[in-house]
């Protein structure tokens, strides 16, 4: 089980400890922690695309996308990011995160 740290800066944690790698940078981070803090709806991959990389035309921001979801996925040890029909979601079977779970303690009471 890895765990997604967001409070402090974004930083994913496995069994052994923070991962460094290429999960790590700056824009991969931000796709982690823009999909965290979206856990009932997921993001559209064009906003979370027109978001990470305001700059690039839209199928360049596409092609980043896919790496970053590709990265993110192999580092993850699977398939922790999904896509559910165009919206991108996190699976929290793999990854947990303490944002979400706080949102969905705190709505129980």
């Amino acid at each position: 089980m890895f765990t997604l740290k967001l409070l402090g800066g974004a930083s994913p944690e496995g069994p052994d400890g923070p991962l460094t790698g290429r999960v790590s940078q700056r824009r991969r981070l931000a796709a982690l922690a823009l999909l965290a803090m979206s856990p009932r709806l997921g993001l559209s991959r064009e906003k979370l695309a027109a978001m990470l990389w305001p700059e690039s035309d839209g199928d360049r921001a596409r092609h980043l996308l896919s790496d970053t979801v590709y990265v993110i996925n192999r580092a993850l040890g699977g398939e922790a990011v999904t896509a559910v029909a165009d919206e991108l979601r996190l699976t929290f079977r793999r990854l947990s995160c303490r944002p979400p779970a706080f949102e969905e303690a705190g709505g129980r009471g």
